[in-house]
């Protein structure tokens, strides 16, 4: 056995045998001193909070195409369900038979309500010509009959008036539809105004007959009526889905305040909300899939955090137990805030790196501490760079220092 060997078996020999005398010593030191087992630093980091729920994807919006008789007769669907579509691209194709024929049916009928609305007006002409005769041809002696006539004239007039008003406001409705039937003649073709995916094609021409949902996608997810008042639009959300490897990005950006379904007594309601992806996904995702949330409620940046095993309680107090560099440990009342785990804020009271007492045999405020030899530390190559007598003075040393 070298001389290495032995000096590390001598220094453990003499702590030991040093430790032991100490201990056991009347009025000893030590046993007003702390072991310290372990400690911990308070660190600077940033708190972020948060809850997870879970969504569908959805597209951002749909376009509903509709049918209407007074446009033409329907001719054909160009597109099938399924089907990729760009702005403008033609999905349903009309019929222009019979549209000559409404075009000729409304200008009868507009020509019937002009000839109707010039006699009537002629009409009024004459009732009023007749009643100026009767006020000029008035006299003491026929008066009171002309006063009669007058008032008769006056009612007759303003029936009249009326009846022109309700031919007017006709004529102006048949003129629109008229209107609209010359601008089918025109678009004989319905196109779609947004680009993505034909998602349902009604062959029964019950409208909407074409519905079609955007590319652009979307997360819709569900919450309670308690979860409520702990979202907000604005707040940032992480999405994970299966079908895409890395975490996407979004944004809360609609929170309904209707509920989703018709509310039940002794039966949480539940609300819907929105949230908007930061960037698209780099390949298609399919309408409904699931994905996972984790929807950031609080940050807190460069929080002061320590363990939350180095924090002791007592009542409505918190402290910590801070090592010194004169060597003792200070207890030390502290603000706690937000805790994560087994992580909690301190909000005052503590600085970054400072040393906190984790266990000890005991805590008590201004007591000095000391901590266990490693033996294991006590290596070959601790001594290497170290000659003998440099090793054996240090070891002695130790031993006789107290």
């Amino acid at each position: 056995m070298n001389w290495k060997k032995w000096t590390v078996i001598l220094v453990g020999a003499l702590f030991m045998i040093g430790n032991l005398y100490l201990i056991y010593k009347k009025d000893s030191e030590i046993k007003r001193l702390s072991h310290v087992n372990t400690w911990t630093t308070v660190k600077e980091q940033n708190l972020v909070e948060s809850k997870t729920d879970e969504g569908l994807i959805t597209p951002v919006e749909e376009e509903y195409i509709y049918y209407e008789e007074n446009t033409g007769d329907f001719g054909s669907f160009l597109v099938k369900e399924g089907d990729q579509v760009e702005d403008n691209t033609p999905i349903l194709e009309l019929s222009s038979v019979n549209i000559d024929a409404a075009i000729s049916q409304k200008e009868l009928e507009i020509s019937k309500l002009e000839d109707e609305i010039d006699a009537l007006e002629d009409n009024i002409d004459s009732l009023d010509d007749l009643l100026r005769d009767i006020e000029r041809s008035t006299t003491e002696e026929n008066e009171s009959s002309n006063t009669i006539m007058a008032n008769s004239l006056e009612i007759e007039i303003y029936e009249k008036e009326l009846q022109l008003s309700r031919l007017e406001a006709e004529l102006d409705q048949q003129e629109e539809q008229l209107a609209s039937i010359d601008d089918s003649l025109s678009s004989l073709t319905i196109n779609s105004s947004i680009t993505g995916t034909v998602k349902e094609v009604r062959h029964d021409l019950n409208n909407p007959i074409v519905t079609i949902a955007s590319n652009e996608l979307q997360v819709e997810a569900t919450l309670t009526e308690k979860e409520h008042p702990a979202i907000e639009e604005g707040m940032k959300v992480y999405i994970t889905s299966p079908l895409q490897k890395d975490r996407m990005e979004g944004t809360i950006t609609s929170i309904s305040t209707l509920p989703k379904v018709e509310p039940k007594e002794k039966k949480e309601t539940q609300y819907t909300y929105t949230i908007q992806m930061n960037e698209q996904p780099g390949f298609p995702i399919p309408f409904g899939s699931h994905v996972d949330l984790k929807i950031v409620t609080n940050v807190i940046s460069n929080a002061l955090t320590i363990s939350t095993k180095g924090i002791k309680e007592k009542g409505a107090k918190s402290y910590i137990y801070v090592i010194m560099s004169n060597g003792a440990i200070e207890r030390r009342q502290i603000e706690t805030g937000l805790q994560l785990n087994h992580v909690k804020e301190i909000k005052a009271n503590a600085t970054k790196d400072e040393k906190v007492v984790l266990t000890a045999t005991t805590l008590k405020h201004n007591t000095k501490l000391y901590t266990s030899l490693n033996v294991k530390q006590l290596e070959k190559q601790a001594f290497k760079k170290l000659g003998k007598k440099e090793s054996l003075k240090l070891a002695v040393k130790g031993f006789v220092t107290q």
